[in-house]
């Protein structure tokens, strides 16, 4: 598998909320994730750090991912919860988080938020994960399309979120086979441009995966003015 990230601070924002990270195994398996700090709460940074950096210490057992999964995102809960209350300041920080598994040709994904995890195979392109969000419910429910609710206000009414001590966990796991590509990206990236552009450039045989994902960043960030953070993680199997 080849994999690409990238993060930007944005046009707007005095600091990056947004953490990351890619993580290969010995066996050959990797492991993905994106955070976004909450930005209305202080210290969304931290809390997205935490986060990560319990995923960073996941061991899979592949007997049990699933409920590993749901494991983990309740460990990133409690720890950011514990942290809050050593250090006053923390209180109500919380943050999203999207992690994907991939070991052999299954990918294993858990989500809380409003980051995202895509397919692109070919001509296809399927967002896996749903937003927990007011637009995202809209979608879900054929209130709004999607790309109307790229752009209403909803998309903002988040309603889970990681440091509140009652998340509720998504998980799940698709095939794949060589040459699909997966994407995780903040909201900062998939809110300002479009499905179709982002599949233009993802299944675009000549660029490599780092400049796909400068190539997103930029558009979003200098052409469609993303007031937010950016990051984004490319793998191709």
């Amino acid at each position: 598998m080849k994999v690409s990230s990238l993060t930007d601070i944005g046009l707007v924002r005095p600091y990056n909320q947004d953490q990351s990270l890619v993580k290969r195994y010995p066996d050959g398996s990797l492991l993905a994730a994106v955070a976004d700090g909450l930005s209305s709460q202080p210290a969304g940074d931290r809390a997205a750090l935490i986060a990560i950096g319990c995923v960073a210490d996941f061991v899979p057992d592949p007997s049990k991912l699933q409920s590993q999964l749901h494991r983990l995102f309740h460990r990133c809960d409690e720890k950011i919860q514990q942290t809050a209350v050593e250090e006053p300041s923390l209180e109500n920080m919380a943050t999203t988080l999207t992690v994907a598994l991939v070991i052999s040709e299954t990918v294993h994904w858990a989500h809380v938020g409003d980051c995202r995890l895509y397919l692109c195979r070919g001509e296809e392109f399927l967002q896996i994960t749903q937003d927990d969000t007011l637009a995202g419910f809209y979608v879900a429910t054929g209130k709004l399309t999607k790309e109307e609710a790229r752009k209403d206000s909803s998309r903002h009414g988040l309603f889970e979120c990681l440091g509140r001590g009652d998340a509720e966990v998504k998980t799940g796991s698709f095939a794949v086979k060589q040459g699909d590509l997966l994407l995780l990206s903040s909201d900062g990236l998939h809110d300002h441009i479009s499905e179709e552009f982002m599949h233009s450039i993802l299944k675009a045989s000549e660029l490599d995966l780092n400049t796909k994902l400068e190539q997103l960043i930029r558009v979003s960030k200098k052409e469609e003015g993303s007031d937010d953070n950016l990051t984004a993680i490319c793998i191709k199997i």
